[in-house]
């Protein structure tokens, strides 16, 4: 007689899904078996130790909609049929995926040119998507899509998009114990107010930073917000004089607590030692995960995926052609403790190999954050 293992208490299998030993792919694999195995791991889910799965660029060999995720620490891909995404830009917020595309060049006749140039404009805009809570079974939630100087929202209850614009280039926002927060490229910090979509507000809580405080050599890049351990986190990265050919990428990062409460830069805000804590840093976003000894991931470390494009390498290059670093990617693994930087994450991953499709190549790598069924 087959065991019904339906029957098993949601609690055993809590338990189950408790355990430190437990990867993504086993709680996967243990929500699939029936629905009250899935009601039990949604319940139970703990997924603050699990490293991310990486989204890799779409590859031109192939015309399917396959899209392929790799997990660094078993090295191994696995392939999704996921016509959604095929020839798209995408996006991650939460374990979410979102996608955009712009329409076919011929879709408007006579205005192509015009129109097409003022939607790749719109399109190369759109730095990021932030979910302010996971959309399972949540009652409200607010999207974020933030743009250079211009942040546009949508409530769950909304059927049109809304924007608030700053006159300060916004380098990244996020969401922070019931409040989204942003930071302008000189380091300031405000809070932005999206519950009323006909009057968003903005107010700066913290003044830009002091020039001690930013890198004192290259050039800065770009700035982003994370909340690690319940702290807010600004991170900055330099790229000092990087080249392709170099084995090593030559890129520095530096980390402080925001002082929210008083607004106040302070040279011992910065954080040299990130303990147990890791964070995986792309084009787009960076987000924190809590490190387990049998993760296979290193503590105390910056996992970063950054494009040419994104690091203005374009200028740098002599007799070079745009196309030329489409597919190039500054990989590796920053240690906060020495502040060195290692190539990559293991024999079977090697992005030269790859080809890009031009259409999916400002996508770059994506970080899936491991948070399938979050709650707010």
């Amino acid at each position: 007689m087959e065991a019904d293992w339906s029957d098993l208490p949601q609690d055993l299998v809590g338990s189950l899904v408790k355990r430190p030993e437990v990867s993504l792919e086993g709680f996967i694999v243990l929500a699939g078996v029936c629905k009250s195995w899935r009601l039990a791991t949604t319940r139970t889910c703990r997924l603050t130790h699990q490293v991310p799965f990486l989204m890799l660029p779409e590859n031109e060999d192939k015309d399917d909609n396959i899209c392929e995720f790799y997990n660094f620490t078993r090295e191994k891909i696995y392939h999704l049929d996921l016509p959604e995404a095929k020839g798209r830009r995408c996006y991650s917020s939460l374990g979410w995926l979102f996608t955009i595309k712009l329409p076919d060049f011929y879709t408007f006749k006579g205005h192509a040119g015009k129109l097409y140039s003022a939607g790749i404009r719109l399109f190369d805009d759109i730095k990021k998507f932030v979910l302010s809570s996971s959309p399972v079974g949540a009652s409200s939630y607010i999207v974020i899509a933030l743009g250079e100087t211009k942040l546009q929202f949508c409530r769950r209850e909304d059927e049109f998009w809304s924007s608030l614009r700053s006159k300060e280039k916004i380098d990244d926002i996020t969401y922070y114990k019931g409040q989204f927060y942003i930071v302008h490229i000189d380091g300031s910090v405000a809070a932005c107010n999206f519950q009323d979509p006909n009057q968003p507000r903005r107010k700066i809580l913290v003044p830009q930073m002091p020039s001690q405080l930013l890198p004192s050599f290259g050039t800065q890049k770009r700035l982003y917000l994370v909340e690690t351990a319940g702290d807010l986190l600004v991170v900055s990265y330099t790229e000092c004089d990087y080249k392709f050919s170099e084995p090593t990428p030559n890129l520095s990062f530096r980390v402080f607590k925001v002082p929210i409460s008083n607004g106040e830069w302070r040279s011992d805000l910065e954080v040299k030692n990130l303990g147990n804590i890791t964070l995986f840093l792309d084009d787009n976003s960076v987000f924190s995960v809590e490190t387990s000894n049998d993760s296979g991931c290193k503590k105390n470390c910056i996992y970063f995926f950054l494009s040419a494009m994104t690091l203005g390498l374009k200028s740098r290059l002599v007799n070079s052609d745009k196309r030329d670093l489409f597919g190039k990617t500054v990989i590796g693994i920053f240690n906060m403790e020495d502040g060195k930087c290692e190539l990559h994450f293991g024999p079977s991953f090697s992005s030269g190999k790859r080809k890009y499709s031009p259409n999916t190549v400002y996508s770059g790598y994506k970080w899936i954050q491991p948070n399938p069924y979050s709650k707010s």
